[in-house]
């Protein structure tokens, strides 16, 4: 079961149960790329973190792809950890760009 829970400036982000009862005691917003982050305590020091990183103990070098693509569900089912390219392959395409294709540029001069 997926449990709401209220983030700074009036946003919600969706956590299973168990995460939810972890994350509640802490302070989180929507960071200006949509993710959700905040300060949590971790031996005796305040640190920024992620919240689907900290969710899934993420290394450093190591990647948490939000299946669905939505930023805000971190309900484990839609979180997995994968490699550097796997995360770039489920990327959305960027809507501003001319090319129909992700990935692909056009030449500055031969255009």
């Amino acid at each position: 079961m997926a449990k709401a829970l209220q983030l700074r400036g009036g946003v919600s982000t969706y956590l299973d149960d168990a995460d939810y009862d972890r994350a509640k005691d802490f302070r989180w917003h929507k960071t200006q790329n949509g993710y959700v982050a905040g300060f949590v305590m971790e031996q005796g020091a305040r640190r920024r973190v992620y919240l689907h990183r900290w969710l899934l103990d993420a290394q450093p070098g190591q990647f948490v792809d939000h299946i669905d693509g939505n930023k805000l569900n971190n309900r484990r089912s839609n979180l997995r950890l994968v490699t550097r390219s796997q995360n770039q392959a489920n990327r959305r395409h960027n809507r501003t760009s001319r090319s129909r294709y992700k990935g692909v540029t056009w030449h500055k001069r031969r255009r």
